[in-house]
């Protein structure tokens, strides 16, 4: 068993991801009750390579923000915890009802094929953010919470300069273009509980932030968006 204090290798890393998305791989086929569907062939395609491309050129350039994305450090806000515990049911719910619409209830499989193709380009877009706020800052840990036993300052570099989350940004356009090239209009609808949760997050931990990470308040001043630049 790895050591609390030790990051994960990359080739654990890599293994881990495999294993993740051969998951859901499975989940989403056994759901719809078949395989020939060469859009979720497609989408978990974007999405695993992705995701290996994240660690490739994020997680193995930096050690301890793995370590602090596997096994947060202490101080996270009990609404935190709330609000993930709120988010997961709306992402497997997603997930499920996309695959039983697309492969054997047939309500709301009716996304045209350039919105898939949307939605598998949304998919890699938002991952490659995410990757872009990861590499741009050591401390996107997956809770939140004040690093200072890691030294947390204020980032104003990479996907900062222009809105305050970008990491959210990021999930939330992958987690919709995902639904999309599914193919599941019902699944899609579900699914954006998710998002509305992770909007609510922002709120908060912007509100956080400002009152607890130093420098902040003044960050929030010089970039005004929190997710969309120069909309919200």
């Amino acid at each position: 068993m790895t050591p609390p204090e030790a990051p994960l290798s990359t080739a654990a890393l890599v293994l881990l991801s495999l294993a993740v998305h051969a998951g859901v791989a499975a989940g989403l086929f056994a759901l719809a009750g078949r395989t020939d569907l060469p859009w979720f062939w497609a989408a978990l395609a974007v999405f695993a390579s992705s995701q290996l491309s994240m660690v490739a050129f994020v997680f193995r350039r930096d050690p301890a923000l793995v370590r602090e994305r596997f096994r947060p450090g202490p101080g996270q806000p009990g609404w935190d915890r709330w609000l993930l515990r709120a988010s997961g049911p709306f992402v497997v719910a997603g997930l499920a009802v996309a695959a039983l619409d697309a492969g054997r209830w047939g309500l709301t499989d009716s996304v045209p094929g350039l919105l898939r193709v949307l939605g598998l380009a949304g998919l890699a877009a938002g991952m490659a953010v995410m990757s872009w706020a990861m590499r741009a800052n050591t401390w996107f840990s997956k809770v939140v919470r004040i690093q200072s036993d890691r030294g947390h300052r204020v980032v104003r570099e990479g996907p900062y300069r222009f809105v305050r989350h970008p990491g959210y940004t990021g999930w939330i356009v992958l987690w919709n273009s995902f639904h999309l090239a599914l193919g599941s209009w019902l699944g899609l609808a579900v699914g954006l509980g998710a998002s509305a949760v992770i909007v609510l997050r922002t709120v908060l931990e912007d509100r956080y932030l400002l009152r607890n990470l130093p420098g902040y308040d003044a960050y929030a001043r010089e970039v005004r968006s929190r997710l969309v630049p120069g909309i919200w």
